[in-house]
């Protein structure tokens, strides 16, 4: 399984998301410190009911909880984009 794909299965099993998207930029930071160690970057769009009532900041780090095994080993950067589906609602309007 790739890394991305465990990344998903274990981001749905804890919010239950509406929407998720992973990218992998990896590739993008060829030479990068990041990249000699061998973690990967991601980017991290997720919509969840879970965020309801949560600030920003402590979306992220119910994010990074779920994710800190992966953050020790696996993955160098990720950037996340936590919404409630009334935000992403309002944006798509």
């Amino acid at each position: 399984m790739r890394l991305s794909e465990h990344l998903e299965t274990k981001i749905k099993e804890a919010f239950s998301p509406l929407c998720i998207s992973i990218v992998d930029e990896t590739w993008k930071h060829a030479g990068h410190a990041g990249a000699i160690t061998g973690k990967g970057h991601f980017i991290l769009h997720l919509v969840s009911e879970k965020f309801e009532g949560v600030e920003r900041l402590d979306r992220n780090r119910m994010i990074f909880s779920v994710l800190k095994e992966e953050m020790a080993t696996s993955i160098h950067a990720l950037s996340i984009r936590a919404q409630t589906p009334m935000e992403w609602n309002a944006e798509k309007t």
